[in-house]
């Protein structure tokens, strides 16, 4: 059956999870009978992968153990990405956020990042409810920027979510930078 779907988004098989031979998955059963073990999952996972194709499974805390050991590749650091689009200047912004959202969308939609025009809406190139999600969320996860769900609905360009994303960075930035400034006069002893 995997075989027969593989090419319709995956087979259904979740971005980063392969498949096994019969033969090791009989392997597989048998040892889970003899285990006694009644619920159990096998598959062959790329974690880096799995992590940039779901990350909000990174906060459960089950699968966080596992990752953590089994995924320390996946270094792309939230501040490294973040802070390069903050100290950029204003006049590239709009393009490292450009190429940013280009290169997630088209994870997401499992095509080439050229195939995307940066004028065209995300929705020509079949992007739906479940891709916004996994957009959003690697947004979120990256940028620590919030953007609401329905400016991912209403069929953006890349061009037109980047400005939306840099107004999320921005106004995040600002609120940790009070923070911080907060932070310090109540260091300082100062009301």
């Amino acid at each position: 059956m995997a075989a027969e779907t593989e090419h319709a988004e995956n087979g259904g098989i979740p971005k980063g999870a392969g498949t096994i031979s019969t033969e090791n998955g009989l392997a597989a059963l048998c040892e889970l009978l003899e285990a006694g073990d009644t619920q159990a999952a096998v598959m062959p996972i790329d974690w880096p992968e799995f992590v940039r194709a779901y990350p909000a499974f990174v906060a459960d805390p089950f699968l966080r153990e596992i990752i953590e050991v089994a995924a320390p590749a996946e270094q792309r650091s939230v501040a490294t990405i973040r802070s390069a689009l903050v100290a950029a200047p204003a006049d590239t912004q709009q393009t490292l956020a450009q190429d940013y959202l280009r290169e997630e969308s088209a994870r997401v939609l499992g095509m080439a990042s050229e195939q995307i025009d940066f004028a065209s809406p995300l929705s020509f190139y079949g992007f739906d409810s479940l891709m916004a999600l996994q957009l959003k969320n690697r947004i979120e996860a990256d940028l620590s920027a919030v953007v609401p769900m329905i400016k991912f609905l209403n069929g953006p360009s890349i061009e037109q979510l980047a400005a939306t994303v840099l107004d999320a960075v921005q106004a995040t930035s600002a609120v940790t930078a009070a923070n911080e400034s907060h932070a310090e006069l109540w260091e300082e002893g100062i009301l």
